[in-house]
C-alpha cells in the first residue's frame, strides 16, 4: 500500500471495495481492489487463484498490475488487494446501469460488440486452460490446479 496514494473510494461492494489509487513513483492511476477475509487461510487461498490474472494478456481483460496481501488494523482482517488498470467509463455493468438510469436502449452494434468480445476472452482462457468458479469468491483456476483439488 505504500507505493500507492489513494484518490477516491468507491462504494462498499459485496465482497469488499475498490479505490482509485495513484502510483507514487509515476503518477499512473489504477484501480486497487481490496478484499477482506478474517483468516489467513482462505485469504492465501484467495491470493493463489487470483495470481493467474496477472499471467493473462488480451486486450479484453483487465490487465493487472500487482497482487499483494495487507493487513487491516481497522477490521482486524487479513485483505488482498488486486491493482488493476483504470477505466473511468467502468465495467459492463456500470455502462448497463446508467443506460438504465437515463431509461435508454443500449444499440444492438454495441451489444453485439461486447458480446464478440467476450466470447474472444472465453476462447483466450481456454486456451490457457482457466476456467472460471462461480461458488462463492472463487475467481480464475487452472484446470490443472481444479483436477488436483479434486483428488
Amino acid at each position: 500500500m505504500d507505493k500507492y496514494e489513494i484518490q477516491k473510494t468507491e462504494p462498499r461492494g459485496t465482497y469488499g471495495f475498490v479505490h482509485i489509487v495513484k502510483r507514487i513513483e509515476d503518477e499512473s492511476t489504477f484501480a486497487m481492489k481490496v478484499v477482506e477475509f478474517m483468516d489467513e487461510a482462505t485469504a492465501n487461498r484467495a491470493m493463489e487463484e487470483t495470481m493467474i490474472m496477472l499471467k493473462l494478456d488480451h486486450p479484453n481483460i483487465c490487465h493487472y498490475e500487482e497482487i499483494f496481501v495487507s493487513w487491516d488494523h481497522e477490521v482486524s482482517a487479513v485483505t488482498v488487494c488486486m491493482v488493476m488498470d483504470y477505466s473511468p467509463v467502468g465495467d459492463l455493468a456500470s455502462v448497463i446501469q446508467t443506460k438504465r438510469q437515463m431509461k435508454r436502449k443500449i444499440r444492438e452494434m454495441v451489444i453485439k460488440n461486447f458480446l464478440g468480445q467476450m466470447v474472444d476472452v472465453l476462447i483466450y482462457l481456454q486456451s490457457k486452460h482457466v476456467i472460471h468458479g462461480f461458488k462463492g469468491l472463487d475467481g480464475p483456476r487452472s484446470i490443472e490446479k481444479e483436477a488436483d483439488r479434486e483428488k
